[in-house]
């Protein structure tokens, strides 16, 4: 509000003076709504030339005018059903003690106990950018209609003061904190797989792709049941054949080489699937030699998957020819269904 370029012609009193005025007059307004909580307020202006803050300044709240609660805070009250981009009916968690157990690239995930049970939050800012809400609000369409052993199940809405988000069975870590606290058995990484493969196949015979498997999105139970999460990249079939898919901001390491060419398939996630394979065996990311800050990381990646150069189980592993099969080129030449991973699974004989 107070910054912008100064043109021939013009001091810097001329521009500045203005914008500081505009920004007191926000930072006025603001202030006196400090102590209440509203949903769906915009507040937006524009400023052209003649024109005055009186002229410009545009008050949408959803329910009522803001202007008018500024005078009278109560006549704003938190709405049951929305919370500004994401609609619904909210669980009010203010109140609830929480624990952070994880940061993802903008979003939060706490622990908290509500009715004598565990859950978990997925807490995005109530002010997410336009951005990131449609990937959010299509995770809730998708997930909020799941029931499956093999996926982690969800609860609803919540909300604080500053966040909004998903309610979620809470369960207590992912597979790479197992694999890092110690190596699976060749037992283990079967039953693991084939709780994958269980949860997948559902997925995909409801027509919806998980297009992000790897071991951060796979949450294991106490007894290591795992349980498949994060539906952020998730889409139906049908929406699948219309979108462009940017895999810069997908999990490059697990793609599918057909992937990068904005081909997705259940072929897609059965590639995937034989990466998070290799990953628990190896104990690290599929291409974990490439530095996260190396530039060239995405081209050194894109250029091993298209070629056919991808990492190769230990000589002699048990899971080789299934780890093969699930990452071949072609995707003609993969398992053409979660199930039939599954049933390879079953043929295996672990010492």
């Amino acid at each position: 509000l107070t910054k912008r370029r100064v043109h021939k012609g013009e001091t810097s009193s001329d521009t500045y003076a203005p914008m500081t005025a505009v920004a007191a007059e926000v930072n006025t307004l603001l202030s006196s709504l400090q102590a209440t909580k509203y949903e769906q307020c915009d507040l937006s202006f524009s400023l052209s030339a003649g024109e005055t803050t009186e002229n410009h300044l545009k008050l949408s709240p959803s329910s009522s005018n803001l202007a008018a609660a500024a005078a009278n805070p109560s006549a704003l009250t938190p709405s049951s059903s929305s919370s500004s981009w994401l609609t619904g009916t909210f669980e009010d968690i203010d109140s609830v003690e929480r624990t952070k157990i994880a940061d993802g690239s903008f979003c939060k995930i706490y622990k908290l106990q509500r009715n004598r049970e565990m859950i978990a939050f997925k807490a995005y800012p109530a002010s997410l950018s336009d951005r990131h809400q449609p990937g959010v609000m299509n995770e809730k369409s998708l997930w909020e209609k799941l029931e499956h052993p093999n996926i982690v199940k969800f609860i609803g809405l919540a909300r604080t003061a500053k966040r909004v988000g998903f309610l979620m069975e809470y369960l207590p870590e992912n597979l790479v904190a197992r694999y890092t606290r110690a190596p699976l058995s060749d037992a283990e990484r079967i039953r693991v797989l084939t709780d994958v493969c269980q949860g997948l196949d559902y997925l995909h015979k409801h027509s919806i792709l998980h297009r992000d498997i790897r071991g951060t999105n796979i949450l294991l139970t106490e007894m290591e049941q795992a349980k498949l999460t994060d539906f952020g990249l998730s889409r139906t079939l049908r929406d699948v054949a219309s979108e462009h898919f940017s895999v810069v901001n997908h999990s490059t390491d697990w793609c599918a080489p057909e992937t990068w060419q904005d081909i997705n398939s259940v072929a897609t996630d059965i590639y995937s699937i034989g990466m998070t394979l290799l990953e628990m065996t190896l104990r690290k990311n599929p291409f974990s030699e490439y530095s996260p800050l190396d530039p060239g990381r995405t081209r050194h990646i894109f250029q091993r998957i298209t070629q056919d150069n991808i990492p190769c189980l230990p000589f002699g592993d048990l899971f080789k020819p299934i780890y093969e099969k699930c990452t071949k080129l072609d995707p003609n030449d993969r398992y053409q269904s979660a199930a039939a991973v599954s049933e390879a699974l079953t043929k295996l004989h672990p010492s």
